[in-house]
């Protein structure tokens, strides 16, 4: 399900990264028996694709403060590909407006040399913020305790997630149980930013060790990989405490 909102402005024309592209790319990775690379590279971005994906994080960044209490009740309804609508009390046609998506695109918008047109799927707003969720919760890495489990499998609906969502659940809590420092760091930086770059060359070696692949080299957009991390960041502040606690027990 996705929500169209159109947007014009004085300037050019900047439109985001494609949804289904990223999605051909996540479903070539993820194909059963295909063979994937022991290094990592980013897939290539333009400059527009990094301006955009800037603008949809102070997007987010305005939805989550416009809508704190529905911003968590959401997560918490939800994984990085579904929504529950009907545990989360939101009837799903209106969940844009009632989140202020296109007020926040205006503001975000008002006074910018470009003319937007932004496709964001439910899924995607919903990692968005995740990642701001988090980052408003955790000044630093959020702590990981020695005997914490890899997965967190007290997630919400984590007996029912398809094999796709568990297998993109799974790298990212490897990444975050493994290196949870560098995976903030990563968060923290900017996105289309030099600093994201950097940030992200340091926590590829960690991704590469979680997806567990033998060919010489695979690319994923960094934007995909800034949403898994952002989904495992916020389910081990979320989550976390409770998991480690039901290790021990």
């Amino acid at each position: 399900m996705k929500h169209l909102i159109t947007l014009a402005a004085a300037g050019a024309a900047l439109a985001t990264g494609s949804p289904a592209q990223a999605q051909d790319e996540v479903d070539r990775f993820l194909e059963p028996g295909l063979q994937t690379g022991t290094r990592f590279k980013r897939a290539p971005e333009s400059a527009d694709q990094s301006e955009a994906r800037g603008l949809q994080k102070r997007v987010a960044k305005c939805v989550y403060f416009r809508n704190k209490d529905a911003s968590r009740e959401l997560l918490a309804h939800s994984d990085m590909d579904r929504i529950d609508f009907a545990a989360f009390g939101q009837e799903s046609a209106t969940l844009f407006e009632d989140l202020d998506v296109a007020e926040c695109i205006g503001t975000v918008m008002r006074g910018s040399q470009y003319r937007m047109y932004m496709r964001i799927p439910y899924s995607t707003l919903r990692n968005l913020l995740a990642e701001e969720v988090y980052l408003q919760d955790n000044k630093a890495a959020v702590v990981v305790p020695a005997d914490a489990p890899r997965d967190l499998e007290n997630r919400y609906g984590y007996q029912g997630l398809n094999p796709r969502t568990a297998a993109l659940t799974q790298v990212g809590d490897c990444v975050t149980h493994s290196s949870v420092n560098s995976a903030h760091a990563f968060l923290e930086s900017r996105p289309g930013s030099s600093d994201e770059e950097a940030k992200f060359d340091a926590l590829a070696p960690t991704v590469v060790a979680c997806l567990d692949i033998d060919e010489e080299e695979v690319a994923l957009p960094i934007s995909m990989i800034r949403q898994i991390t952002a989904d495992a960041l916020w389910a081990r502040s979320h989550y976390g405490a409770a998991a480690a606690q039901g290790a021990t027990d």
